[in-house]
């Protein structure tokens, strides 16, 4: 998903004095988000990898930051 079509997510919700900092936040789809904020998946970020654990199974799959060189600058 397009960071511009994400929700900034806190890694340490705001509520549990999370900053809202570069370092803290991250765009995750609403689908992730809502997800992550209400209980069904636990996030943690590991540098460029982001571990996640489904706290239904305990299943756990790390996902990596996808990156797209700029497009070019018509001129």
């Amino acid at each position: 998903m397009p960071a511009e079509r994400c929700d900034l997510d806190h890694n340490t919700p705001f509520d549990q004095g999370g900053p809202t900092t570069v370092d803290n936040l991250a765009p995750l789809c609403r689908k992730h988000h809502l997800a992550k904020t209400h209980g069904a998946w636990n996030l943690e970020r590991h540098g460029e990898s982001i571990a996640w654990t489904s706290n239904r199974t305990g299943r756990a799959y790390t996902t990596t930051t996808t990156r797209y060189e700029p497009a070019p600058i018509a001129g």
